[in-house]
């Protein structure tokens, strides 16, 4: 395995950490609207 798709691996599962904090982020806002 090469470094770079390990480090490819790494920053796409930060990536997707980021996105689901971000969608729960957003889905505490509508909770606080209602």
């Amino acid at each position: 395995m090469e470094k770079s798709d390990c480090v490819r691996n790494w920053k796409d599962r930060g990536k997707k950490r980021n996105e689901e904090r971000i969608i729960e982020h957003i889905r505490g806002l509508f909770l606080f609207q209602i």
